[in-house]
């Protein structure tokens, strides 16, 4: 198992938190994560470090900034 930390400062309301979350739960490989709203962070558990951190990042802008969730997966094998 892999484990990381997000910083998200513009992660500012429990609509992105909830954007956030859905995202996260799109994305194949990730096990678990906890979001933290008030310290704008987020901890996410994958299940191997071949999922990139760039990427899920990418996916949490995307929705924070839209207010969409982004369709496109990200599988195991994405660095």
């Amino acid at each position: 198992m892999y484990t990381f930390k997000i910083r998200q400062k513009n992660m500012l309301c429990g609509h992105c938190l909830l954007n956030v979350a859905k995202s996260l739960d799109n994305i194949n490989g990730v096990l678990e994560f906890e979001i933290d709203l008030e310290e704008q962070a987020i901890i996410v558990k994958c299940a191997n470090d071949h999922i990139s951190k760039r990427k899920i990042r990418k996916v949490i802008n995307a929705s924070i900034i839209t207010g969409k969730i982004p369709i496109e997966l990200i599988g195991d094998d994405c660095k």
